[in-house]
């Protein structure tokens, strides 16, 4: 009884990590091209603890099993060279674990795009990522694989673990390979893109790290002439900034300014962080490049982005009531 409820629970904790595993690499790939959320990172953590537990279960039930096996068979358990095959994955596993705590998981940050990281960082993530799945499905591959009980050599079984690893590697490879290739001509926009942010006065003081997110989370727009931006009365879910060309303002159907490059609006409710209509119509009045962000995509943003940008209105806004009372004051 007590030998099948320790298979059982060996089992368990196997299933447990390999579901948990499966999930988060759906997860990756479906979003190898998006910005890092900070919900991604709690998940990540969230399988990290799950799969630490079924390790250290999987551990002291293996040896349970060890020990077990031993008293049983003493001149006879040890000789399977399956046992010790399971030994080196599972020991691989554990060392595996910890490098990806130490060294893998503090290249993942909020606003990381993975398919735009350093090529080093990509393949040292893709590695362990792989090591990790190909080993846990290897483990679980060796327990149920009785008819190789003292029959199958280390080595042929060390072979067949290093085409399980290169077939791994290869699947997961092919869709970052994809979109490196389909971006080379993205990110040679995205250099012009990021040295016209740090050329616009709203970000003054911004760090490299936090343009280049701030990038990933906004949408660029080349438009027309007498395109309309945002219309009077409708709901305010996005501010924009004005990269290029010219727009104009109008209110009550009457003109009340003009933008230009480097100008913003629509920051109020994101500002305010509550529900807002726009108090003003903006229409372009030549072609124009309009970066546009949504204030929901603004929530995944690190906390030093959102600070960033709440100081840096509140800066411009500050600067307009110094200007709005001075030319009140004149005479």
């Amino acid at each position: 009884m007590l030998k099948t409820l320790i298979v059982y629970i060996h089992l368990l904790a196997t299933a447990f990590a390999l579901v948990e595993l499966l999930k988060f690499d759906i997860r990756l790939l479906w979003n190898l091209n998006r910005p890092l959320a900070a919900a991604d990172l709690q998940r990540l953590i969230s399988t990290k603890n799950t799969v630490t537990l079924a390790l250290v279960v999987l551990w002291i039930t293996g040896i349970w099993f060890v020990v077990n096996g031993v008293i049983d068979e003493p001149d006879k358990y040890l000789t399977n060279q399956k046992l010790w095959m399971k030994l080196f994955t599972v020991s691989l596993l554990t060392v595996n674990g910890m490098l990806m705590h130490s060294v893998g998981f503090a290249r993942l940050r909020p606003g990381v795009v993975f398919s735009q990281m350093a090529l080093r960082g990509q393949w040292i993530l893709l590695g362990m990522g792989v090591v990790s799945s190909v080993s846990w499905m290897f483990a679980a591959f060796l327990g149920i694989a009785r008819v190789w009980n003292y029959s199958a050599s280390f080595h042929d079984l060390f072979v067949m673990y290093l085409w399980f690893l290169w077939g791994g590697f290869t699947a997961a490879s092919l869709p970052l390979l994809y979109l490196r290739l389909r971006h080379n001509n993205a990110r040679v926009s995205d250099t012009l893109k990021f040295n016209l942010l740090k050329t616009l006065s709203l970000f003054h003081g911004f760090s490299d790290a936090i343009l280049w997110e701030f990038l990933h989370l906004s949408e660029w727009r080349r438009l027309k002439p007498e395109q309309t931006l945002i219309e009077e009365g409708k709901a305010a879910r996005s501010f924009y900034i004005l990269a290029n060309g010219e727009a104009s303002v109008e209110k009550n159907g009457k003109p009340i300014g003009v933008l230009k490059v480097g100008d913003y609006f629509g920051e109020i409710a994101y500002i305010r962080e509550q529900a807002a209509t726009r108090a003003a119509t903006v229409t372009t009045r030549s072609e124009a490049m309009v970066i546009r962000v949504k204030s929901e995509t603004l929530t995944t943003a690190s906390d030093e982005l959102r600070f960033s940008l709440h100081r840096a209105f509140l800066r411009a806004l500050d600067e307009r009531q110094t200007r709005t009372e001075y030319q009140l004051a004149a005479p």
